[in-house]
């Protein structure tokens, strides 16, 4: 048996391409040749490894003291970064005429796309609640969210988290 098929170290570092869907229908986004998308590596590869163990250094020294608004702003900004440790370059994307091909175009493409929170309700209609504690270390409740459409960062991060599509076991877009 050849045992190089299951090397997803590999194929993760190698990278694939993953179409980019539209962020609330979640419908394909152009025609099969010109579909926009990603050339991205899997969470498994060693310079994703890299990057994931840089921003986690970084998360450590954050700070944590800020508003609703700041906080979704930081999620938006958190989903950029982590999509962005996967990209490998872009495919099929202009704005305004011109291609994407930098960091920062690639940045200001993903930014396009801002998550919608909605709250999650329990079997009775009213809001699940989380308990967490607040920063003078005492326990509140806080409304439970799940993200209602995919954000172009998301789509980015869900491909490049999906080890068995790098094997090819799967057909994703």
């Amino acid at each position: 048996m050849e045992l190089s098929q299951f090397n997803g170290r590999k194929r993760a570092e190698d990278g694939i391409y993953m179409r980019l869907c539209d962020p609330y229908s979640g419908e394909p986004m152009g025609d099969d040749k010109d579909a926009p998308g990603f050339n991205v590596r899997g969470i498994a590869s060693h310079t994703v490894q890299g990057r994931i163990a840089e921003m986690q250094k970084a998360a450590a020294d954050a700070d944590d003291g800020e508003d609703t608004e700041a906080a979704l702003e930081r999620l938006h900004q958190n989903l950029i970064d982590s999509a962005m440790r996967y990209i490998i370059s872009p495919v099929n994307m202009t704005n305004d005429g011109a291609d994407v091909k930098t960091d920062d175009e690639i940045r200001a493409f993903l930014d396009m796309t801002f998550p919608v929170l909605e709250v999650v309700t329990d079997k009775d209609g009213q809001p699940a609640m989380n308990t967490v504690k607040n920063k003078d270390g005492n326990d509140v409740q806080i409304p439970k969210f799940d993200l209602s459409n995919k954000p172009f960062a998301k789509q980015v991060i869900d491909a490049a988290e999906d080890g068995a599509r790098f094997l090819g076991k799967t057909s994703g877009t």
